[in-house]
């Protein structure tokens, strides 16, 4: 009888069913995984998420009972990789347990999430130079790499699971409606470390005295993570990728001015406008130059559009 009714089901029907079952699924897996008091750091690659989870991670460590390294992060705050069910592997963590994923599948069950956003001209530079590490035989320039990104949201030899800058920016302004979310800029973290990662501390009611407070931020300077860095080394830097140069680089907001070509960060400009304008990253109806003929790529975008929020950075 079940086959039957399969059989005369129309297609779209038995899609919807399917999708209903699998969310159902996940919902079912995520109440029996994820805890109540569990706090998860989002961001796009290269918008200081693994920044935040050494600082966090300094926290964490007076519970734990080990010291943090460049090279341990993960021991403190586990980065899940876009699989959620990989969260049971951590039971062994005491609570409240922090996890990094830069592209979740469970978020609509997230407690607590700290989504992190970063200036894409800069996110682009620096993920074009953590590209340059990998074991690719051919990296080809920055505008080609910041082609691709703008076209797929991926590198597609490379991270295929990332989706485009805005999409994921765009999802969590409408999540932060609805769910517990704290949106921090990079920006406002190098320019005032101290009192934004406080307030990163106060929104997980991570309960800790001062001083160690006052230890993570200074720990988090990026000449002590460099120290760090070239003592244990990085935990995305091991073996051969250590070679050509350090995991933490400049930690500048500003250095896609200099490394950058203007034709491509107007590039970025152009498609990201409106979401780079809610954060303060451009001036309201800044204008560019005429955009030259775009470049035929064989495969169908998969960024989307999404409506304008309103202003909530300036």
């Amino acid at each position: 009888m079940k086959e039957l009714i399969k059989a005369i089901l129309p297609t779209p029907l038995k899609q919807k069913i399917s999708s209903m079952r699998a969310k159902g699924a996940i919902r079912l897996e995520a109440s029996r995984t994820i805890r109540p008091t569990d706090i998860f750091l989002v961001g796009h690659p290269k918008s200081g998420n693994t920044w935040v989870a050494f600082m966090l991670s300094v926290i964490l460590s007076e519970k734990m009972g080990n010291k943090v390294t460049m090279a341990n992060v993960s021991n403190f705050v586990p980065n899940l990789h876009t699989r959620g069910v990989r969260i049971k592997t951590y039971n062994d963590l005491p609570s409240p347990r922090i996890f990094r994923n830069e592209n979740p599948r469970w978020h609509d069950y997230y407690p607590k999430t700290i989504y992190l956003v970063r200036d894409p001209r800069a996110v682009f530079l620096s993920y074009y130079h953590h590209w340059l590490h990998t074991e690719q035989t051919i990296h080809g320039s920055l505008e080609d790499f910041v082609d691709e990104l703008l076209e797929y949201g991926c590198i597609r030899r490379w991270e295929t699971w990332l989706v485009g800058w805005d999409q994921q920016v765009n999802d969590w302004v409408e999540r932060a409606k609805r769910q517990p979310v704290k949106i921090v800029r990079y920006e406002d973290l190098v320019e005032d470390r101290g009192k934004t990662f406080r307030e990163i501390v106060d929104f997980a009611d991570l309960r800790c005295s001062e001083s160690l407070v006052e230890l993570a931020i200074k720990q988090g300077a990026f000449e002590a993570m460099q120290r760090n860095e070239k003592s244990y080394g990085a935990e995305s830097f091991h073996g051969q990728k250590s070679i050509k140069g350090l995991f933490v680089r400049k930690g500048r907001v500003d250095s896609w001015k200099e490394e950058m070509p203007d034709h491509v960060s107007e590039k970025i400009g152009r498609q990201f406008q409106e979401t780079m304008e809610l954060f303060g990253y451009l001036k309201p109806g800044e204008k560019f130059k005429k955009s030259p003929s775009p470049v035929v790529l064989s495969y169908p975008s998969k960024n989307s559009s999404h409506a304008r929020p309103e202003k909530i950075f300036h």
